[in-house]
């Protein structure tokens, strides 16, 4: 089943899977997915099962680490701050019953998603390269 999967994503993005990519693109790529992926399901848990075999998988068809592909969509993720309803904590301070003068805004959680993503993207990316293989995590 995970075949058929990973097929799909991998014609859709007109790859030819049996072609190695470059560690570093195939990790960007799943960072990348993972990181956007709130605009589209918000929620955390349902985002994992979503990248698991819809990304990662395909990703490491690629003949990257699995391990390394899952690591990067499972901490992506959690990158929730562009739209409220995605992140929880932050609806508490955007509800009606806290002072107008103190609510957060969809423009700012906007600007504060803006300013975060591309450092979130590289502490990733760092992450994925050079910490978690230093770590043990094999990248074949």
């Amino acid at each position: 089943m995970a075949k058929c999967e990973s097929s799909g994503l991998m014609a859709a993005l007109g790859v030819d899977p049996s072609s190695p990519w470059p560690m570093p693109a195939v990790l960007a790529l799943a960072a990348l997915l993972a990181l956007l992926s709130h605009l589209w399901i918000t929620s955390r848990t349902a985002r994992a099962l979503v990248l698991l075999p819809t990304v990662a998988v395909p990703l490491a068809a690629t003949g990257v680490d699995a391990v390394l592909v899952v690591m990067v969509c499972a901490v992506g993720s959690g990158f929730c701050q562009t739209l409220r309803v995605s992140a929880k904590p932050v609806a508490l301070f955007a509800a009606a019953e806290v002072d107008a003068a103190c609510a957060i805004g969809a423009a700012d959680l906007l600007r504060l998603s803006l300013v975060l993503f591309l450092p979130l993207w590289l502490l990733l990316m760092a992450f994925a390269l050079w910490i978690w293989p230093s770590m043990g995590v094999n990248t074949l």
